[in-house]
This record gives C-alpha cells, sequence and structure tokens, in this order.
C-alpha cells in the first residue's frame, strides 16, 4: 500500500472504539485503539460517563469544575468551586450569635446552642448580621 499524505486519506465521524489509530514515536509507527487514545477524556457520545468516576469526600474551594458557558456558544469552561458559589448565600453555624463580618450578603448563620438563625444584610461590619429567629 502507497503511502498517503492526510488530506488524502478518507474522513468519517463514526468509529468503534476497537478501531485503531496509528501513532508514530520517535519515526517508528504503533497502534492503539480509540477507546485507549479517549479513555481519559469526557465524552458527549457516552452517556452516564461522569458517574462512573470516583467521588471526592470533601470539596475545597480551588477544586475546579467544567461546564458550558451558554452565553458563548457553550464553549467548554472551567470555574472553581468559590467562583461557582460566589452568588449563592452560605450558611455558617457556630455555638453563639455571630460575631465575624459576613462576607455576601444573603449569608445565613446558625447559633446551635439558642436555635437562633440570622441573615446578612450588609457586609461592613458583624452588625450586619440580623437576626430572623
Amino acid at each position: 500500500m502507497a503511502s498517503k499524505k492526510i488530506s488524502e486519506l478518507s474522513s468519517t465521524s463514526e468509529f468503534s472504539d476497537d478501531a485503531y489509530i496509528p501513532v508514530v514515536s520517535d519515526g517508528i509507527t504503533y497502534k492503539m485503539t480509540l477507546e485507549s487514545l479517549l479513555q481519559k477524556t469526557l465524552r458527549l457520545d457516552k452517556t452516564l460517563e461522569v458517574s462512573d468516576v470516583a467521588s471526592k469526600t470533601t470539596i475545597s474551594n480551588a477544586d475546579v469544575m467544567m461546564m458550558e458557558d451558554a452565553s458563548s456558544s457553550n464553549d467548554k469552561k472551567r470555574c472553581t468551586k468559590a467562583q461557582f458559589l460566589h452568588d449563592v448565600p452560605q450558611v455558617e453555624t457556630g455555638s453563639s450569635a455571630p460575631a465575624s463580618t459576613p462576607s455576601k450578603k444573603g449569608m445565613l448563620f446558625v447559633d446551635t446552642a439558642a436555635g437562633d438563625i440570622y441573615i446578612a444584610a450588609g457586609t461592613s461590619s458583624s452588625s450586619d448580621w440580623k437576626k430572623v429567629s
């Protein structure tokens, strides 16, 4: 079989996972399956693929998540947990009334000893916590 330029090859959008892909390294041609090549990628054509990934028990604010940006033609984007939760009110707990300054309006604080609930009306000082119950 004669060699062909990439531009001369036929193209298709459908391959089975056991199709072979040529890989050239240091002038030597190897073959690998498409499944092996895609093993560590997220695929749109596979349902429930993410559910097979191991769960993380403790999530940090620096952890990165993938999303499709609806305002940018669904381009793939990433964000941290902290960015994702930026506008979502958080809940803090303590065994007395809150003494810290709220980090964002709408935050909730639960005094677990007294059973009181506070909401953050501002972010200037600890007096921005308003008791609601």
